[in-house]
């Protein structure tokens, strides 16, 4: 019976008269399975054969169609299970862009249909004369038909195929008009889930983020079991991060991994969670999720590297720099692409640096610092800071401060600005430029010329610990996915 309901969705006149007609179905459905059998295997009822309609039309196998409408109108004429199914048969190879085909589906019940039907054929007719992806017919026309002829579910059908085609046309703003009227005049229409979504990617696109997140949070809220819930928790994902709602962010990203296992957005999903737990410091969360993303054998090459680098971190988390290592250099054997590399490249050199071990780490640095030449991400002035600190440690102070003045120069957003300076200071004292070390900004006390014997020896340990405390990268934005289309009228979602 969920046929009929979508189709009569905004009748409840007609709804009602169809309630006897929905509990006896019910009951010979039940008592079927009750007996071990299907209905549509026992006698040929207009009840099952409309049930196979209605399934063959969701999988817009039309052609298999033709001849179970013809045993109904041969065996069951006029039987309201008859009309059903030619209806809705009707309305999905009409949404599929066959009018002729759903036309003369209809025509033979023109004048047949019994009550409450003849209305409903009578519109689903009338729709089927017009062209809604004609762009020649006016969006001002349609909408007038949509206030005329409501009596089926042909209206928001008609009305979403022109919305399609206005975007295709790049007619934007038009179609975002078309999909508000959708909404606003057929709010219990199956379709208006679907609709919503559509209107909230258009605002999403335009940049309009509050727009299109008010129409999520309708979507999200008064349809709870909707299909395209999964869709819809995962564009609002970076919806509310773009305007700054973390904890729908959290929320909703829950929803979506706790809820929506088999969603194509769930391994995106719950890697994303993932690293929320990771920054979050929970540890044993993150590693099961990202067991399970790594478990699924249909994760795309991009989602497995990234999940992978996402043990980097947590190894990082950890203090594990064994691990950092080895993990960081099975990403790098997998070629990986950008923001993923660099990082890898970055934490397998930290993790030398780590240990101790200057002359890796320093080869390691450099190599870097030539593969990131000319970028101006902040948190890269990292890399010419380690190669400062290590010569430093060296007691190479000519060197030390060369690699301390490119990063200030070339990172002048670096976070930790302070350990830059500090490496510059040290390296102008160790080569007896005190004055100029005690104009840095951010340099710590430094010792005066008659200590300066000292100097040398000090700044192992010291920018050691400094060092320790510095700040992990920033992971680098996450893909949107979410911005790729997906048809919102489509049974299942690829």
């Amino acid at each position: 019976m969920t046929a009929f309901r979508y189709i009569f969705a905004d009748k409840p006149g007609v709804a009602r008269a169809l309630g006897r007609l929905a509990a006896l179905w019910c009951c010979a459905v039940a008592a079927a399975s009750a007996s071990g059998q299907q209905l549509e295997h026992g006698p040929r009822t207009a009840e099952s054969l409309a049930q196979r309609v209605f399934a063959l039309a969701d999988k817009q196998q039309f052609s298999e169609i033709e001849l179970l409408l013809a045993t109904l109108a041969e065996s069951h004429p006029t039987s309201s299970a008859r009309v059903a199914a030619v209806l809705y048969a009707s309305e999905r190879t009409y949404a599929a862009g066959n009018r002729p085909q759903a036309a003369a589906w209809l025509k033979p019940l023109a004048s047949a249909a019994p009550e409450p039907f003849q209305t409903a054929v009578d519109d689903a007719l009338a729709w089927c004369e017009v062209n809604p992806s004609d762009l020649k017919v006016s969006t001002a026309r349609l909408l007038e038909m949509a206030d005329l002829h409501t009596a089926s579910s042909f209206a928001p059908v008609a009305m979403q195929l022109r919305a399609e085609k206005l975007i295709a046309a790049a007619r934007t703003d038009e179609a975002i008009f078309v999909y508000h009227a959708l909404v606003a005049e057929f709010p219990h229409s199956r379709l208006t889930p679907a609709h919503l979504l559509s209107v909230a990617r258009l605002h999403h696109d335009l940049n309009q983020q509050p727009e299109a997140w008010d129409y999520l949070q309708r979507l999200v809220t008064d349809y709870p079991d909707a299909d395209q819930m999964d869709a819809a928790l995962y564009l609002g994902v970076q919806i509310a991060q773009r305007l700054g709602h973390d904890e729908s962010v959290r929320g909703w990203l829950q929803k979506l991994v706790t809820q929506h296992e088999e969603s194509p957005y769930w391994p995106d999903a719950a890697l994303r969670l993932a690293e929320q737990q990771v920054a979050a410091r929970d540890v044993a969360v993150a590693k099961i999720l990202v067991e399970r993303i790594l478990g699924n054998a249909e994760i795309s090459r991009d989602l497995t590297t990234r999940a992978q680098f996402l043990l980097v971190r947590l190894a990082v988390t950890e203090s594990d720099w064994d691990v950092v290592e080895t993990r960081s250099q099975n990403i790098l054997n997998d070629n990986p692409g950008e923001p993923i590399k660099t990082l890898a490249r970055f934490w397998h050199a930290e993790a030398a640096y780590r240990h101790g071990e200057q002359e890796i780490a320093f080869a390691r640095y450099l190599d870097l610092s030539l593969a990131i030449a000319g970028r101006k991400e902040a948190w890269l002035g990292v890399v010419p800071l380690r190669l400062g600190q290590i010569e430093a440690q060296r007691q190479k102070w000519s060197t030390a401060l060369e690699w301390a003045n490119l990063a200030a120069k070339e990172y002048p957003q670096y976070s930790r600005m302070h350990e830059i300076d500090y490496v510059r200071g040290r390296s102008l004292a160790g080569l007896a430029r005190f004055e100029e070390a005690r104009d840095l900004p951010h340099c710590c006390k430094l010792p005066s010329a008659a200590s300066s014997s000292a100097a040398g020896t000090r700044p192992l340990s010291v920018m050691r610990s400094c060092s320790a405390t510095m700040a992990t990268p920033a992971m680098s934005p996450m893909p949107d996915y979410a911005s790729k289309k997906l048809k919102p009228n489509s049974p299942r979602r690829p």
